[in-house]
């Protein structure tokens, strides 16, 4: 597929894909092997009888009880009655040809399919009257039915028989099985693929906030808040959450993108942050498969050095066993040969090896738009550009003054508790509210994207920076490499962007690990910078400072600030059950809902390292299929049919992204500005300067047609964008960044 034009035909080949999408997975670690899913059982429909049987069945070893069932229908023609609804998937050969989550159209969908002998799964259309290649006929030939289920579970196929006859009604969104090339009775099998509920609108979300008073009003919109008002909606808790901004428009979208233990904090002796942390992550590799994805970690050793080879050794068995039950996989120390080959060009002078290990990484945007998506779905209320002017807090509730950023127009509502997920912004917060008090102590984090063929990297790298000694990283993504980042003290009412000084420092830091890059301030095609909302603490050193969170209580009022992304979830567990239990209604377990609870959009079971980030696998895909994997996980069916049906839909913004992305993150996905899209939806806006204002004028139009603005509100717009470039930009000099533009 070319670059920038992607063929995406009728069943959009571009987009055939597998899930787990990264090849077979070994037993014995979470990149590895991912644990099956709690679906109640499996259905065998018999290409023969076209009937249903239902089993259920133990876990069995070697090759999987689902292949074997499989393979006795293939011999036999006939469905099995062995017992197999609970069977282990995934074996060392592989026992999953095909499962879906949802068994009828009133479902959410969920996908995930592992390659066999059988083949691979292919996304696509199949719309009624539309020739299938693979058997010379039309789908409108089938019978239009649905097999009735009373709950979900597995559809599993046999593709050497002749296609079992139903089939999706017309225009419903479809995925193909496909039987290998090389195969004389080669079948494909449609099922249909619902497309997701559209978001409430904003008015009737207004409507429904101001029917009557709350259980329980968050104020603020990153990840905190939006974990927070989950736990408290599945609690049984009537719950709203507002956001200012747009979702994730802070320090949510502009973090490292890990979701890790933090292996440095164990020489810090935070133990119990670690193991929060380490927990945290398997919940969320499990609860957010695809949002949230493992990576392998490499630390370089060098001679005079530290850490030494046996203080890295040894931290690294700490970082595992602190990770009890969850562990994503034995850490493994390397020799030179092996840290050469995953880190081309790294320092060889004194090199030593190195260790590696397995964490976790996300697009922190997209997690949390998944867990105020989840939200919605689960009756909660969240509206952003609404923003909480007044709060007037007494022992049995509040009522806040709300302002509507689009329409101008103020609402009060009531509420029995308020909680304050400020972030950096947690004191001006608390002002509102009448509140005083010293509770964070904000530190920027600025991280540069390079192009990734000038800093290739198999994994991430963990490394100390040869400049003053601080922990940093490389990250891989598919067509850069992120490089981060710093640490400094930084007020919350100035403006939040990269410094040239900074840039400066990681193109150094960057340099002195892997010399023969020779990166130039030319190299960077862009930069972001965020607050880290630190406890107020008397440490000079902002590394030094604690991750911990902090809650209190006054009156009607809860406020929270601290904490890292990993452990979000975690904080609200803790917060919520109080609120619960302060309230005596609701669900007040210390175990919430939450532990169990798929986010919208993720895989129904874990999946492996993605392929850009390995070096031997990352030119086998397409761009596009890249970017669709990490950005919709499970939702990439539904996004590829609704991209078919709007106008112009599959064409392209670029490699990575096509037209009908707006639409679908418009109705989909809470999209109210052009920043949302370019820097939240999507990282379009992280490309080349120039590049992104030409890419700008489509999605401006686009929104402006779906979101009905005015001439004055497509302008505004446009200069906001304008702002939101400037900061990603502005460490350069003028002179400078013309001539890079």
């Amino acid at each position: 597929m070319a670059c920038g034009t992607p063929d995406l035909g009728n069943g959009l080949d571009a987009l055939s894909l597998q899930y787990p999408p990264d090849g077979p997975l070994r037993r014995g670690s979470l990149d590895r092997e991912p644990k099956s899913p709690p679906q109640p059982g499996f259905r065998f429909l018999s290409p023969r009888f076209h009937t249903a049987h239902r089993r259920t069945a133990q876990p069995r070893q070697g090759r999987g009880a689902l292949r074997m069932a499989a393979d006795r229908v293939g011999r036999t023609g006939r469905s099995t009655p062995r017992r197999i609804g609970q069977a282990r998937r995934h074996s060392r050969r592989g026992a999953l040809s095909a499962y879906l989550c949802s068994t009828g159209p009133d479902t959410d969908f969920a996908a995930g399919v592992k390659s066999n002998r059988w083949g691979t799964v292919r996304f696509g259309s199949a719309l009624r009257g539309s020739p299938d290649a693979s058997e010379g006929r039309t789908l409108a030939s089938l019978p239009q039915e649905w097999p009735s289920s009373s709950s979900s579970g597995f559809l599993a196929k046999n593709v050497a028989h002749p296609i079992p006859k139903f089939i999706a009604p017309d225009g419903e969104s479809c995925l193909h099985r496909t039987a290998p090339e090389d195969r004389t009775d080669r079948r494909t099998i449609t099922y249909p693929m619902p497309f997701p509920d559209p978001l409430p609108t904003r008015e009737r979300r207004f409507e429904t906030l101001e029917q009557g008073a709350h259980d329980v009003l968050v104020i603020g919109g990153g990840i905190t808040g939006a974990g927070l008002a989950l736990d408290l909606q599945l609690r049984g808790l009537r719950t709203a959450v507002v956001e200012r901004g747009d979702w994730a428009c802070a320090t949510s979208s502009a973090s490292s993108r890990l979701v890790h233990g933090g292996l440095r904090y164990l020489e810090q002796f935070e133990f119990s942050l670690v193991r929060e942390s380490c927990l945290e992550r398997g919940l969320l590799l499990k609860n957010a498969a695809g949002i949230v994805w493992p990576e392998r970690f490499l630390f370089p050793l060098h001679a005079g050095q530290s850490p030494g080879r046996l203080k890295l050794a040894a931290g690294l068995g700490l970082y595992t066993l602190i990770s009890i039950p969850r562990i994503l996989g034995l850490p493994r120390m390397h020799g030179r040969r092996r840290v050469c080959e995953w880190l081309p060009g790294v320092r060889t002078g004194g090199l030593l090896g190195g260790g590696s290990y397995i964490d976790g990484a996300s697009d922190d945007s997209r997690l949390t738009l998944a867990v105020v998506a989840t939200a919605l779905e689960a009756g909660c209320i969240a509206l952003s550009r609404v923003e909480a002017t007044a709060i007037d807090g007494v022992d049995s509730g509040a009522r806040i003054e709300l302002h509507d950023r689009l329409s101008g127009e103020n609402r009060t509502i009531d509420a029995a508790r308020v909680v304050l997920c400020g972030g950096p912004f947690t004191e001006g917060l608390r002002r509102r509210a009448g509140l005083e008090g010293r509770w964070v102590q904000p530190t920027r984090g600025a991280h540069i994207l390079v192009p990734r063929d000038r800093l290739p990297t198999d994994g991430a790298a963990i490394f100390a920076s040869p400049v003053d000694g601080r922990v940093m990283f490389l990250i891989p993504w598919p067509k850069y490499t992120v490089i981060g980042t710093t640490d400094l003290d930084a007020p919350p009412d100035a403006a939040v962007s990269a410094s040239h000084e900074e840039v400066r420092y990681l193109l150094d830091s960057a340099n002195g690990l892997v010399p023969q890059a020779e990166l130039e301030e030319n190299d960077v095609v862009s930069s972001w910078a965020g607050l880290r909302p630190l406890l107020a603490s008397p440490a000079d050193n902002p590394s030094a400072r604690s991750r911990e969170e902090r809650i209190d209580r006054e009156g009607s009022i809860y406020t929270i600030a601290g904490g890292k992304l990993t452990g979000y979830r975690s904080m609200a567990e803790k917060l919520g059950a109080r609120i619960a239990a302060d309230l005596g209604r609701g669900d007040a377990r210390a175990h919430s809902p939450t532990r169990c609870h798929i986010l919208r959009g993720a895989l129904p079971s874990t999946i492996g390292r993605p392929s850009w980030s390995d070096l031997e696998r990352r030119g086998e895909t397409a761009p596009l299929v890249h970017a669709w994997r990490r950005r919709y996980a499970a939702l990439l069916p539904a996004v590829e049919e609704f991209c078919g049906r709007v106008e112009a839909g599959r064409q392209p913004l670029d490699d990575e992204t096509l037209q009908g992305e707006v639409d679908w993150a418009v109705r989909f996905e809470d999209c109210l500005g052009v920043e949302d899209f370019l820097l939240r939806r999507t990282d379009l806006g992280y490309g080349r300067r120039r590049a992104v204002a030409a890419i700008a004028e489509v999605v401006l139009d686009r929104l402006a047609d779906g979101l009905g603005w005015t001439t004055e509100r497509r302008a505004e717009e446009n200069d906001l964008l304008k702002r939101a470039l400037e900061r990603i930009h502005g460490w350069q000099s003028p002179g400078r960044a013309s001539r890079r533009a």
